[in-house]
């Protein structure tokens, strides 16, 4: 802070802790007077926290935004509940002018927490942890995201998006689960997967009634039907 750009960096098995701050991979704060801030191509990868962002931490008033990365495989560290703290790929609080689009958020232990400007063409899968869309306003965009394969912490069952009220576009996105409803969000367009597991693994007792068992399916799994 000032903040800075981060180009085509690999962030891998960083470890934070006690600061307040968090952000176990990156911490980005452009406070009320810092300069845009572009993180571009990166990995980032094996990080932790102990206090929230277990990937990155993203902070301030000015612009940040975030586009063309891989997040995965971070994680915060548990309460005494056994819930991951906040943000295990992403934390992002304290103001709606970040722009997260294009990125692979997978693989990470804790929610993506997020209050965004635009969060969009991402894709969203295999992680312990919702989204959870702490603020937006009604300038914010939530579109064209694949959110797929989310469980709760302990892995009992699926998960996948929520909110507290805020005014947000929701245009386009494929999901497990519907979009937040009561919750102010302007929705259109959602495609709705009846599994949350890939159609290669997939296991007959778990299709839905009168579906194929719609989950996603990946080049490299075998295709089953039990239509």
């Amino acid at each position: 802070w000032p903040a800075y750009d981060v180009l085509y960096c690999l962030v891998k098995d960083n470890h934070q802790f006690d600061d307040a701050g968090g952000g176990g991979g990156i911490y980005i704060n452009t406070s009320s007077f810092g300069m845009p801030t572009l993180i571009e191509g990166c990995d980032v990868e094996g990080n932790t926290s102990n206090v929230r962002g277990g990937g990155m931490n993203l902070q301030g008033e000015a612009l940040i935004t975030v586009r063309n990365c891989r997040i995965f495989n971070n994680q915060t560290t548990k309460d005494e509940t056994g819930e991951y703290l906040k943000g295990g790929s992403i934390y992002n609080q304290g103001t709606t002018n970040s722009i997260i689009v294009n990125n692979k958020i997978y693989n990470n232990g804790g929610n993506v927490y997020i209050t965004p400007r635009m969060f969009a063409n991402n894709t969203v899968v295999k992680n312990y942890g919702q989204i959870y869309v702490a603020g937006a306003n009604n300038t914010s965009t939530f579109a064209n995201n694949i959110i797929w394969g989310l469980e709760t912490s302990d892995g009992s069952k699926p998960t996948g998006i929520g909110s507290a009220p805020a005014e947000l576009k929701a245009y386009n996105n494929a999901s497990y689960h519907s979009m937040p409803e009561g919750k102010l969000w302007q929705v259109q367009g959602t495609i709705l997967f009846s599994s949350n597991v890939t159609n290669g693994v997939i296991k007959e007792e778990d299709v839905k009634e009168g579906t194929c068992g719609s989950g996603p399916r990946f080049q490299d799994d075998l295709m089953t039907s039990f239509c």
